[in-house]
């Protein structure tokens, strides 16, 4: 995939294979993250107001649910819809998961659903005006996958097979990476345990799926 913005100068932007999955789950102080997580907004729920940004796939979703719109408050970006929730000018509001249990999960009286709404596939984005660099950031998550399937660990590194694809000075690019940062387990654990629950398109693909996955070669 690859996309251009005109900010960037007219440069294009590539991506790495998704390295997570997230979505679009409805939170809020109680009752109205309930209200809103239920598609109910009559009665007791009738005063939920959802931040929502605009131009986004996240109101495209909400419209979708049936969500009426003087339940909606239409902001700029999710930062804003965070300020003003917490500032209490809407009562709910959509955003990631991850993103929303790192933040208000301590919270007294908050609800953070868990049904998400929406798919969103999380890469680095890179300029691609640099075929070997785009590679190499591919390649490098490639074996990130890699080293969990094989059991591989950051401590047993070594284990990591050499590769030729990128010269003789960058054999070790798999060894490396996992030594420094761990498989993808690995990371999931040290990152995102307590946040997200590992499940769905996060686990590794073994028989049951086309989820995170090695590029075979």
């Amino acid at each position: 995939r690859e996309i251009k913005h005109a900010s960037s100068g007219g440069f294009a932007f590539d991506f790495s294979p998704p390295y997570f999955y997230d979505g679009m789950i409805f939170a809020g102080y109680e009752p109205y993250g309930r209200c809103a997580a239920n598609l109910l907004f009559d009665g007791a729920c009738e005063e939920t107001l959802i931040c929502v940004p605009k131009l986004t796939t996240w109101y495209d979703a909400i419209v979708a649910l049936g969500v009426p719109d003087k339940n909606i408050m239409l902001i700029k970006s999710s930062s804003e819809g965070l300020e003003k929730h917490l500032a209490g000018e809407c009562n709910a509001l959509v955003y990631e998961s991850q993103k929303l249990n790192r933040t208000l999960a301590t919270m007294d009286d908050y609800f953070i659903g868990t049904e998400k709404h929406t798919k969103e596939p999380l890469s680095m984005m890179h300029r691609s005006d640099d075929q070997q660099f785009s590679d190499l950031i591919r390649w490098i998550v490639y074996g990130l996958f890699n080293a969990e399937e094989r059991g591989i660990v950051s401590e047993s590194s070594i284990e990591m097979p050499a590769t030729n694809l990128f010269g003789s000075e960058l054999t070790g690019i798999w060894q490396n990476s996992v030594r420094e940062s761990g498989s993808y387990g690995e990371m999931f654990s040290r990152n995102l345990d307590g946040l997200v629950a590992r499940d769905g398109l996060n686990m590794l693909n073994r028989l049951d799926g086309p989820q995170l996955c090695a590029s075979p070669g």
